[in-house]
């Protein structure tokens, strides 16, 4: 009888985070960071600013039910559309400038709409107008601030009928003499945001900023396709993790 044998051939191994950086390979990622070759679930601290972690892109409202995606969108309600971004860049001298600063035009009414692309957690969120500087006329920046609001959160688990997603209010101010918004609640698990404007007077944010303690639930990595450089067989895949 003829006895198998294992067939001769040449071995190599190939280890992500080390001859190859994770972030190199990266395809798309969510809630995850990258640090000394190591990727791991993104944790944060009080002091962090959680919107800084993120990847932002201007937005627009959905036509249905949106799934958990990498990238983190921003958009309002005004009819003229104009990017966003500035109120997310972590740079406080950049803002929306003049696009909610027209003579005669009320305001009341105006959304800004934040979808994190999935959930963090999150216990405080503020926003303000430029606090140094002055426009042409000598008035503060700082003075372009809005007086009344509603701010209200989504955990992006539950959805309405209409595939919207349904929002709890965790703060309505009537009336603020604060340039600096801050707005405190319970540590919850968060992916949409909306502040509502409740006053009509002209304004402008320059930082959006939210914060909280822990870790995202869950995490996503999508490496982009392999490329070995000839045919092979894959003989043991290893994954080592610590919690």
């Amino acid at each position: 009888s003829l006895m198998p044998s294992l067939a001769a051939g040449e071995g190599r191994s190939w280890t992500l985070g080390e001859e190859l950086s994770w972030e190199s390979q990266e395809l798309s990622s969510t809630a995850v960071s990258f640090s000394e070759g190591v990727v791991e679930l993104a944790g944060f601290q009080s002091r962090d600013n959680i919107f800084q972690q993120l990847k932002w892109v201007d937005g627009s409202p959905p036509a249905g039910f949106i799934p958990e995606h990498a990238e983190a969108n921003i958009w309002d309600s005004n009819p003229l559309r104009a990017t966003n971004l500035p109120l997310v860049d972590g740079d406080a001298n950049t803002s929306s400038e003049n696009r909610f600063k027209r003579f005669g035009v009320s305001f009341a009414g105006t959304s800004f709409f934040f979808d994190l692309g999935t959930r963090f957690p999150i216990n405080k969120i503020t926003f303000f107008p430029r606090l140094q500087g002055a426009d042409g006329e000598g008035r503060p920046f700082s003075e372009d601030f809005i007086r009344a609001y509603d701010m209200l959160v989504s955990d992006g688990v539950r959805f309405n009928d209409n595939d919207a997603p349904i929002y709890s209010t965790v703060k309505r101010v009537d009336f603020t003499r604060d340039s600096v918004s801050v707005v405190d609640f319970p540590l919850q698990f968060i992916r949409f945001i909306r502040l509502n404007v409740a006053s009509s007077n002209p304004f402008e944010i320059a930082e959006f900023q939210a914060f909280g303690t822990g870790f995202a639930p869950q995490g996503r990595y999508l490496s982009k396709v392999v490329d070995l450089g000839e045919k092979a067989n894959f003989s043991r895949l290893n994954w080592t993790m610590e919690k």
